[in-house]
């Protein structure tokens, strides 16, 4: 993901970029074919009980996730406009995190010890510290680490079921973690994110943390944490406002209860709708995975961080679909909220067929790529060594097929995927007294792209 992007996906938090407010249309363009939220959820939640799993936390997760250890907290503050957003949100994170006592786990030298803990009951973010003494025991590629930044390859690896509560496993939809950072003499620290706790868990309660392994050395470390919630819960406002709105096709999309706490904001949804049948896997319109819910608090774009795991039933012949997503907590304390939903179909197959445009000389050229909208070649310079096109992409799609040019006898010159500083793309050079004829594609039909679901925008007034 580039840096632009993840300026875009954060910037209403980040107080100190100067960036204009994100609209209601550059959101809508974001998601052209972004029907991947859900889908990638779904194999987050397949990793989430196989283990502590090493590079995770990539700066696209993250930007899904909310979680940022301090260690990646360090490398992305080093990215201009971006960095002091995740710092700040690591920071506020760790600020609500309480100490935590508590014994460590030791063997062979080497120990877990839970330091600090962040909980709320739908979220558990674990700070923690490991003994190796030893760059014997310590886990390969390098044992040495990235010099850049002191990280290290990850030396935690835990359980397959390593959350529990009295011996019963505490489930939950995802879990993201990264490596250590050397602390001193023989100590690493680290932190890992345990997201969409779905075991009804009490505001105080004691956790058990079990690793299979520290470095190299192999066993059952378990740490016994207690953590507590009263700090958030003393910090969340409530709002129990049901409000619904049903659609064209005899959709009903409810806001059950929006929390507004100090970092995130939890919305919980229950979209309804008539099922041709009996079970789960019958045809309804439409595809949880293809939704997306687009907030607004007054006007400000709320980012999405977690959450949006379905719990689905059948109940008086409707399914019903219940999630809970979370977002960043915007900066000032909301009147309402603001929801447009916009829907991709991830079944949709388009069908695509070629272009072909001869060359005559005029300009400009009109290239219609059916969904993708209609571009235009405005200009074509020939040169000796280059050859120049100069184009202006339709705004209707993120997304354009790649164009080509073939001369008489069927030669293609395809683009160097170069531009000049004045934006032309550069091609090979080419004879234009070669009968040229310009190549691309045009797609038609349901592609999946997002569409908004408008008879289901609704306001939840929060005061």
């Amino acid at each position: 993901m580039r840096e632009d992007e993840l300026r875009n996906l954060f910037q209403q938090e980040a107080k100190a970029i100067p960036v204009r407010p994100m609209t209601w249309a550059e959101i809508e363009r974001q998601g052209v074919r972004r029907r991947d939220r859900r889908e990638n959820r779904s194999r987050r939640v397949h990793k989430a009980g196989i283990g502590f799993v090493a590079g995770l936390a990539v700066v696209g997760a993250l930007a899904t996730s909310g979680f940022v250890s301090p260690a990646m907290a360090e490398v992305l503050h080093q990215i201009p406009g971006v960095g002091s957003l995740y710092t700040n949100y690591a920071k506020q994170q760790e600020k609500l995190a309480t100490p935590v006592s508590t014994a460590p786990a030791t063997a062979s030298d080497v120990g877990f010890k839970v330091t600090r803990a962040f909980y709320d009951k739908n979220r558990l973010v674990v700070y923690y510290t490991l003994t190796l003494p030893d760059k014997d025991v310590m886990q390969a590629p390098s044992g040495t680490g990235d010099a850049r930044n002191g990280q290290l390859w990850p030396q935690l690896k835990l359980a397959t079921q390593f959350l529990s509560v009295k011996g019963k496993p505490v489930q939950f939809n995802s879990m993201l973690g990264d490596g250590e950072k050397k602390m001193g003499a023989n100590t690493y620290s680290g932190s890992f994110d345990v997201e969409g706790i779905t075991t009804q868990l009490p505001a105080k309660v004691v956790l058990d943390i079990t690793a299979e392994q520290i470095g190299t050395v192999k066993g059952k470390f378990t740490v016994h944490v207690p953590v507590s919630s009263a700090t958030t819960d003393a910090k969340t406002t409530t709002y129990k406002r049901v409000v619904s709105k049903t659609d064209a096709n005899g959709a009903t999309l409810t806001v059950k209860q929006v929390a507004v706490g100090p970092l995130n904001t939890a919305i919980d949804y229950e979209v309804t709708q008539p099922v041709q049948g009996n079970t789960l896997s019958d045809p309804v319109s439409y595809d949880l995975q293809g939704f997306q819910f687009g907030v607004w608090a007054d006007g400000q774009y709320l980012q999405e961080v977690g959450g949006g795991i379905p719990q689905s039933r059948i109940e008086h012949g409707k399914r019903v679909d219940d999630m809970q997503i979370e977002y960043v907590t915007p900066s000032k304390v909301p009147t309402s909220i603001q929801i447009r939903p916009t829907y991709s179909n991830i079944h949709a197959s388009a069908t695509v067929t070629p272009v072909t445009i001869p060359l005559t000389g005029q300009f400009p050229i009109a290239v219609d790529q059916g969904n993708d909208g209609v571009s235009e070649i405005t200009k074509i310079t020939f040169q000796k060594n280059q050859t120049i096109v100069y184009d202006q992409l339709s705004q209707d799609s993120l997304e354009h097929f790649p164009i080509w040019f073939e001369d008489a006898n069927g030669h293609q010159y395809k683009d160097t995927v170069k531009r000049t500083s004045d934006g032309g793309l550069i091609f090979p050079p080419m004879d234009p007294n070669k009968k040229l004829t310009l190549h691309t594609q045009k797609s038609s039909g349901d592609d999946g792209r997002s569409h908004p679901l408008t008879g289901l925008n609704m306001t939840v007034p929060l005061k």
